[in-house]
C-alpha cells in the first residue's frame, strides 16, 4: 500500500507538471488536483439599507438596497503578496455597479504565525466613468519578525454595496 507522503509528493509532481502545461501557476492543494476543478469563491446578495448623505441636501436618507457578500481563498506569492481584482473569485453579473463602504477581512490559514494586510479600491467602470464594476484587493503577509511571508494562504470575505442597474 502506498504511504501518505508518496501519495502528496506524487499530486506534488502532477500538480507542477499540470502548471507547466497550463503556463501558470495554480492556486490549489495538491490534493485538489484529482477534481480537475474546484470551488475558488462563493457569493450572495441580501437586501439591505444603506445609509445616504448628500453633499447638496443637509441631512441623510436610508435607501433599500442590495449587498454583495462574497468570499473565497487565495495565496500569496513569493513576494509576500497578491493582487487580484474580485471578479477573478466571485461570478458577478456583466452589468454591475459596485460601491462603499466596503468590509474587506482575512484569516491565515498556518500552524505558524503570519501576519496579514490589506488594500482595496473600486475599479472604474470604462463604459461609465462615474461607476465602478470591479474591486482590485492586496494582501501582503509578514512572518513574526516583520519580513514578507511568501507563500501563505488565506481565507477573505468582503461585503460592500451593489447598485441596481436598471437599463
Amino acid at each position: 500500500m502506498e504511504k501518505k507522503s508518496e501519495k502528496k509528493a506524487d499530486l506534488q509532481a502532477l500538480k507542477k507538471q499540470i502548471e507547466v502545461a497550463a503556463g501558470h501557476e495554480i492556486d490549489i492543494a495538491p490534493e485538489q488536483i484529482i477534481s480537475l476543478r474546484w470551488p475558488v469563491g462563493a457569493h450572495d446578495y441580501a437586501d439591505g439599507t444603506v445609509l445616504w448623505r448628500s453633499i447638496i441636501v443637509l441631512g441623510q436618507s436610508c435607501v433599500s438596497s442590495s449587498l454583495l457578500d462574497g468570499n473565497a481563498s487565495s495565496t500569496t506569492g513569493g513576494n509576500g503578496n497578491v493582487t487580484f481584482l474580485l471578479s477573478s473569485a466571485i461570478c458577478l453579473p456583466l452589468v454591475r455597479s459596485l460601491a462603499a463602504p466596503i468590509n474587506l477581512q482575512a484569516t491565515v490559514r498556518s500552524a505558524s504565525p503570519s501576519f496579514l494586510t490589506m488594500t482595496y479600491s473600486l475599479v472604474p467602470d470604462p463604459n461609465s466613468p462615474n461607476s465602478y464594476n470591479d474591486v482590485q484587493i492586496t494582501v501582503y503577509t509578514w512572518d513574526a519578525n516583520g519580513n514578507p511571508a511568501p507563500n501563505v494562504t488565506f481565507d477573505w470575505r468582503i461585503r460592500l454595496v451593489s447598485n441596481q442597474i436598471i437599463l
